[in-house]
């Protein structure tokens, strides 16, 4: 495969400009071709452009002194009489795959130094991370005026398969829904329901026949799953525990049909990374055939980053932040929405006025995402089941508003007020909706 590289670096400008810039010395083990392509980049970082055969013919002459200079000649007049290759497409998948695997041997052998000399583990990591990410990127963009792309546009403007809804209809319109390749923060003090609003996206997305991973860091597998029953059978958490099996199941079978699938998976705070998601994705492909149509994290602060430690960043801003920037590139990655959560100031709990300025963990964490919901929440408003939704960022429509939405939080449901008939503020009881 090294001949073919250096072969097709020298004969066609595309591969060159594709490839060239994630080539390395290192990933050349013949001496011969080492020296090729060092020629090869000597005459790039002098005059900016891929060379032709005969400039590094005579580079070779120049440069190299005997008894290596006759090898290096014979060795580059093989490169050019080697046959060549028709399918572009697949040269470039070859070759993408001899660069990932030498960078990932590189990062082996590298990462037994570290090992060896007891240092950082967190540095083995990164090098793996770093390895395993190589890929090129075969979209050039859209030709905006082409009448192919103009038609894409239109489809894509009213394609309403991607992306979900919260099941919220004041928030869904003014979101225009929850879209692919976004970061969607939902921001809260402590208690006031941000696991409970991604309970509820997750319900509202089975109903859409969507397929959801939803990753829990706080809770177990299986009180997650309870909280998901109650929404979806509309059975509070305190009572389900007293249904009996064939009263449970015959329930469940009921709704089955109309739900996509939950793959709901448990890690301790601080272990998990986007790296281990990527680990995790894979799995549940291979094993289960199962790939995410949407991903909910509950919730980034209790994440860990790929790249580096809290004690490294230095600060909760650049720790967050490279959190937050490392989902917001798996999403964009997988194609597909990411929903987590991060807390308010403890004072934010009173203050229905809380606005950006209240974020207690990392303020980095909001310039990353794409959509950011504050959760608000008082004495008085928990007394008449309602809070207030308060979207302070929007990448979708730039719409930045607030409603008073009622709450279920014994069925973990959040709904407009005038979903419910006849709705009283001052009636005692949670509301239940049907679905």
């Amino acid at each position: 495969m090294e001949e073919t590289i250096l072969q097709y670096l020298l004969i066609n400008s595309d591969y060159f400009t594709k490839i060239f810039p994630f080539l390395k010395v290192s990933q050349f083990q013949k001496i011969e071709n080492v020296e090729i392509f060092k020629l090869i980049q000597k005459y790039f970082n002098k005059f900016e452009k891929n060379p032709r055969p005969k400039e590094i013919f005579l580079l070779i002459q120049q440069n190299i002194n005997n008894p290596l200079k006759e090898k290096v000649l014979d060795q580059f007049k093989k490169i050019l009489k080697s046959s060549k290759i028709s399918n572009f497409d697949f040269l470039l998948s070859e070759t993408e795959k001899y660069i990932q695997k030498t960078e990932l041997i590189d990062a082996i052998y590298k990462s037994a130094e570290i090992i060896e000399k007891n240092e950082s583990f967190e540095g083995v990591l990164n090098l793996i991370e770093k390895a395993l990410q190589i890929n090129f990127d075969y979209n050039t963009g859209i030709d905006y005026t082409s009448d192919t792309n103009i038609e894409e546009r239109y489809n894509y403007y009213h394609d309403f398969s991607k992306g979900i809804n919260l099941g919220i209809r004041s928030l869904d319109e003014d979101l225009n829904r929850i879209k692919n390749k976004t970061l969607n923060i939902i921001l809260g003090a402590s208690h006031s329901g941000k696991s409970a609003f991604l309970v509820s996206s997750a319900a509202s997305a089975l109903l859409q026949k969507k397929n959801i991973l939803f990753l829990t860091l706080e809770m177990s597998e299986q009180e997650i799953a309870k909280r998901i029953d109650s929404n979806l059978l509309g059975i509070s958490t305190n009572e389900i525990k007293n249904l009996k099996k064939e009263e449970y199941l015959q329930k469940f079978k009921k709704i089955q049909n109309k739900l996509g699938k939950l793959v709901i998976k448990e890690y301790s705070a601080g272990t998990f990374s986007t790296l281990k998601l990527k680990s995790l994705m894979n799995d549940l492909e291979a094993e289960k055939n199962f790939k995410p149509d949407i991903i909910i994290i509950d919730y980034l602060t209790l994440m860990a980053s790929s790249r580096v430690s809290l004690a490294k960043a230095g600060n909760s801003y650049t720790f967050y932040k490279l959190i937050a920037e490392e989902l917001h590139g798996f999403a964009k990655k997988e194609n597909l929405p990411i929903i987590s959560a991060s807390q308010l100031n403890r004072g934010a709990y009173s203050q229905v006025n809380a606005g950006l300025d209240a974020v207690s963990d990392s303020l980095g964490i909001i310039m990353t995402a794409d959509v950011v919901i504050a959760i608000l929440n008082t004495d008085e408003l928990r007394e008449e089941h309602q809070i207030l939704a308060k979207i302070l960022k929007n990448r979708n429509t730039g719409k930045l508003t607030t409603h008073t939405l009622g709450v279920d939080f014994e069925r973990m449901r959040f709904f407009d007020v005038d979903q419910i008939p006849n709705f009283k503020k001052s009636d005692s009881k949670p509301y239940l909706i049907n679905f």
